[in-house]
């Protein structure tokens, strides 16, 4: 089953999926597993005004044996990512993702200056 919202303006873009599907997986336990698997996904972007954008995403995932039955894992990540361009050539740009599946929490920022065309320098963090 897909179930699909798609929202458009010159300030939001929303749009989300839904599935509910028959699923392979491959677990570390064994024997494997067939499960039901429920998985959905939701982007919001915002651009309040035309040099800064604000991007959020939020994934939802789970495994059941059954449908219905015992969850063999559930969790979800919720990532924001903003970036703002100061000028032609400034930029930056933070992202903050939440992890519940390893309750980890990440942020990275990074900074870049574009030189020329043929050169850009960064400042910054990668996940």
């Amino acid at each position: 089953m897909k179930n699909r919202l798609f929202v458009y303006s010159k300030f939001f873009y929303m749009k989300t999926n839904l599935f509910y599907m028959k699923t392979n997986l491959f677990y570390m336990k064994n024997p494997s597993y067939v499960g039901f698997g429920f998985n959905t996904k939701a982007w919001l972007t915002l651009k309040p005004v035309n040099r800064l954008s604000i991007e959020n995403t939020y994934n939802y995932s789970e495994l059941s044996k059954e449908a219905g039955g015992e969850k063999l894992y559930t969790g979800y990540t919720f990532r924001n990512k903003i970036s703002f361009q100061f000028t032609r050539h400034f930029f930056l740009r933070l992202v903050i993702q939440y992890n519940s599946f390893g309750k980890t929490f990440n942020i990275a920022p990074l900074f870049s200056y574009k030189w020329n065309h043929f050169a850009i320098f960064y400042i910054g963090s990668q996940e």
